[in-house]
């Protein structure tokens, strides 16, 4: 099976915490493990930004054009906004992987040229979702996919599990169901990458089962 996982670009965090199980699988790594390893922290960091923006993004955005319109009012040029990726939640099918069939979060990135959707994550009460997720990942990731899949749940429930990089998707294989943010990083900018253009007005489902999965 191809293996998806890309690692893109940005400043790796610094991260001063680890596990003492963490701690000793790091002591026996290779070069090439302990790299990957690195880089996970980078797309750890990641994932649990896109949790939280789940959370307060319709209250940053209200918050944010606030802002620029105070700042137009008193006569001072509006900050440039942080760049935000096309979001979505879509139902991933014929991959050929256990994602298959399942609704999950994933954007599309400018630095990648929106060449594939990037996994982000899985609705909140989604057991079957979840599940899918971490085999893919337990089979795409070489520094686990010899590792028994009942060891890796148990890494994986104890969230002491870090994916190397990012996991792609073909674009052709999501069918969007509910746009969550919009890319771009100009206040004007409406209109999503052509691959994953979208009525944003079309019936969605919630995949976390609660009245609105915005973030």
């Amino acid at each position: 099976m191809e293996n998806n996982i890309i690692i893109g670009g940005g400043n790796l965090q610094e991260k001063d915490l680890i596990s003492r199980d963490t701690y000793r699988r790091v002591k026996n790594y290779d070069r090439t493990q302990l790299s990957n390893y690195l880089k996970n922290l980078y797309h750890k960091a990641m994932s649990e930004g896109f949790k939280i923006g789940e959370k307060q993004g319709i209250r940053k955005a209200e918050q944010a054009a606030k802002a620029k319109k105070q700042q137009a009012d008193a006569g001072k040029a509006p900050e440039r906004p942080r760049y935000q990726p096309f979001t979505c939640w879509g139902m991933v099918h014929d991959t050929g992987t256990k994602l298959d069939g399942h609704l999950y979060l994933v954007t599309l990135w400018d630095w990648d040229n929106y060449e594939d959707f990037h996994l982000v994550s899985f609705g909140e009460h989604d057991d079957e979702a979840e599940r899918g997720m971490m085999e893919t990942l337990h089979d795409a990731d070489e520094c686990y996919a010899d590792m028994p899949l009942e060891e890796f749940e148990q890494l994986w429930k104890a969230g002491e599990y870090e994916a190397p990089g990012v996991y792609t998707i073909p674009l052709d294989k999501v069918s969007i169901t509910k746009i969550v943010v919009m890319e771009g990083s100009e206040p004007e900018a409406d209109q999503a990458p052509e691959a994953a253009a979208e009525d944003p007005e079309a019936p969605a489902t919630d995949p976390a089962g609660e009245e609105d999965a915005n973030v």
